[in-house]
């Protein structure tokens, strides 16, 4: 703990860091993701502070097949994201473009979900 308390100290002294937020935010990117702890998006990502909205949901989903168990809620979340209205307006007048990653907290690989080939290969 004394770590993160250390560290939130430093944080404020460091201006750079949170100045441009200060301003304003306009973030071209949400980012759904687990709620895990091992999954930080600002950190996969590089985005500085301000450049990303983050939500965190809950797993819930168990396919019964191993190999594609951990990314199936990913294929999950884009179909009931699909099923919004205003995103399915957004889609179809191409203001909105979703993404599938998966990221393998073992490995640090973050892959891509290829509809083309319903695939999920290296970004």
């Amino acid at each position: 703990m004394q770590t993160l308390i250390d560290n939130a100290r430093d944080f404020g002294r460091r201006p750079e860091e949170f100045a441009r937020p200060a301003a304003g935010q306009s973030p071209e990117v949400l980012f759904i993701t687990c709620s895990g702890a091992r999954v930080v998006p600002a950190l996969i990502t590089g985005a500085r502070p301000g450049r990303l909205f983050e939500l965190r949901t809950r797993h819930t989903a168990r396919p019964a097949r191993p190999r594609t168990r951990r990314q199936c809620p990913v294929l999950i979340q884009l179909l009931r994201l699909r099923s919004y209205p205003c995103v399915e307006r957004a889609l179809a007048r191409d203001r909105l473009t979703l993404r599938g990653w998966y990221y393998q907290v073992d490995t640090g690989a973050v892959r891509t979900h290829r509809p083309t080939t319903d695939t999920f290969e290296s970004l």
